[in-house]
């Protein structure tokens, strides 16, 4: 954790970064030539020391057996929706209600815009979800790539679309209460990028990793993170509204450690607490790392929803660190 203590945002984010990718090239070394002499495919990672190995389950003894290798995790890939399926039809209207929504206004944001002068100008907020609809009224302005190039502010390991699409909604719905136009979003000056993890509702670690590392130093959609990424033009706050279980392959230590590295190098994650409330314990990784904001739902009478996951967190701290209006929100 080096680089936290570094008073230059930017000095911090490259030190982070040069000093992830050599740790990952020297350490992962052997392993990698393992890999190739085995025939195997396989993608590397530097925010996590890691390697995503497409094999079966002897390769998976083999390189469980090796004195270079601390974890194993599974890394699941839901199957493609058939071909000729019926795109997902997504409900809304054109025009958002007048006024803010109920979430802004019980929050006061408009009281930091107005007394502050405040609305997020010279921010740039980064979400990994669905995708995002960048054509949307609320969002379309708000966009770095709204000029039609996307090559760093879009970034999609699933289907490798090459501009911002969203398969469900739930990311342009989200980005929405972040900085949407027309008293939608908390923070309607900031600009927003994009990586797509979840195509479907149903990620991996590797995958929420591809866009993590995009988003923390971007590069050309076909360009290699270990050796194009831009540390320098990494967003200053990430939202995510999801989480990674069991089922899905995470433990609560792997994406800890990415969101710490972030941390340390000036980058903010604000993750969603979770809906699997109300009971304790049920908050997964990551907004149950100590280096996240995570954020709990509250409903329009301010009590906290039924839904809304609680802690404890890795360290034993009160989870979530916030709540927030998350109920019945009006969105993009």
């Amino acid at each position: 954790r080096f680089a936290a203590d570094m008073p230059d945002r930017e000095e911090r984010a490259s030190a982070v970064y040069a000093t992830l990718t050599q740790q990952a090239d020297e350490t992962q070394a052997e392993l990698r030539a393992f890999l190739e002499d085995q025939g195997v495919e396989y993608t590397p990672y530097y925010l996590v020391n890691g390697i995503e190995v497409e094999g079966n389950p002897l390769l998976r003894q083999e390189i469980a057996a090796r004195g270079d290798v601390a974890t194993l995790l599974d890394s699941p890939h839901a199957r493609p929706i058939p071909a000729g399926s019926p795109e997902l039809s997504i409900p809304g209207t054109d025009s958002p209600p007048p006024g803010l929504s109920w979430g802004v206004d019980q929050m006061d944001a408009e009281m930091v815009w107005e007394k502050y002068q405040i609305t997020g100008e010279g921010i740039e907020v980064a979400q990994a979800d669905s995708g995002v609809d960048w054509t949307h009224q609320a969002l379309r302005d708000q966009y770095l790539g709204r000029s039609g190039d996307h090559n760093t502010t879009w970034f999609d390991p699933w289907e490798h679309t090459t501009e911002p699409v969203d398969s469900g909604g739930h990311g342009t719905h989200t980005l929405g209460t972040v900085l949407g136009a027309g008293g939608i979003g908390v923070a309607p000056g900031a600009k927003w990028t994009v990586g797509r993890n979840l195509a479907r509702n149903m990620g991996n670690p590797a995958v929420y990793l591809d866009c993590m590392q995009f988003l923390f130093a971007p590069f050309p959609q076909e360009g290699d993170p270990f050796t194009d990424g831009d540390p320098l033009r990494g967003a200053n706050v990430i939202n995510n509204s999801w989480g990674c279980p069991p089922q899905e392959g995470c433990d609560t230590t792997t994406l800890s450690i990415a969101v710490q590295h972030a941390a340390d190098a000036g980058q903010m994650y604000v993750v969603s607490a979770g809906n699997m409330g109300a009971g304790c314990d049920t908050i997964d990784t990551p907004a149950q790392a100590g280096a996240v904001i995570s954020v709990g739902a509250i409903d329009e009478s301010l009590a906290i929803t039924s839904f809304s996951s609680r802690g404890s967190s890795e360290k034993g701290i009160a989870k979530p660190d916030v709540a927030a209006p998350g109920a019945g929100i009006v969105s993009s």
